[in-house]
C-alpha cells in the first residue's frame, strides 16, 4: 500500500496500480528501457495490473520480463 497526502483533500491509500502496456510501458511490443526495475519497485508496495489489446502479440513475453 502507498499512502499519499493530497493538500486540500486528505489522504489517499493505494493498493493497486493499473497500466496500459502499449504506448505506456512498451512501444511496438517492446518494453521501454528502464521500465522493468520501476515496476519491480512498485510490486513491492502495490498490486500491479497490466491492460493491453496485445496488438503486437508479445504480452506473454512482457509478462515474463516484468515478473
Amino acid at each position: 500500500m502507498i499512502e499519499l497526502q493530497i493538500p486540500g483533500w486528505g489522504s489517499l491509500a493505494l493498493d493497486y496500480a493499473v497500466f496500459d502496456v502499449n504506448g505506456t510501458l512498451a512501444v511496438d511490443g517492446q518494453l521501454i528501457t528502464g521500465v522493468e526495475p520501476l515496476i519491480a519497485q512498485l510490486r513491492g508496495k502495490l498490486e500491479v495490473r497490466l491492460l493491453t489489446a496485445d496488438t503486437h502479440g508479445r504480452q506473454a513475453e512482457i509478462d515474463r520480463q516484468l515478473k
